[in-house]
């Protein structure tokens, strides 16, 4: 009889035994599902404030390209009221040519 309670007894401690290591399993299983949850989540909030930060960046970027557009499309504006100017300038002098021409004429010719 000493021989089963011997083996009765090895039962029951292997059997505490794989409890025991069942319980740990779990519990390690659990604090790295936690672990992983809050590492997902530091990464998650990292790349958010990468993604607001280009936003920021794009939209900053996106304000001055709308400033240079604007400053550029006033000095092309600019220009053609120059450009006009010139134009009718020459055309003073081409008219002033004429006139100087027609006047010479009645008076050679007169």
């Amino acid at each position: 009889m000493a021989s089963f309670q011997t083996l009765k007894k090895a039962e029951e401690e292997a059997f505490r035994l794989v409890e025991d290591a069942r319980k740990e399993r779990t519990r390690r299983m659990k604090a790295a599902k936690t672990e992983a949850k809050e590492e997902i989540e530091r990464y998650r909030s990292q790349q958010m404030e990468k993604l607001h930060s280009l936003k920021a960046s794009s939209e900053e970027k996106g304000s001055q390209l709308a400033d240079m557009e604007k400053k550029t499309n006033e000095k092309i504006e600019a220009l053609r009221c120059v450009k006009h100017i010139y134009v009718y300038i020459h055309l003073l002098r081409v008219y002033e040519i004429l006139l100087f021409n027609k006047i010479h004429n009645i008076y050679v010719y007169a």
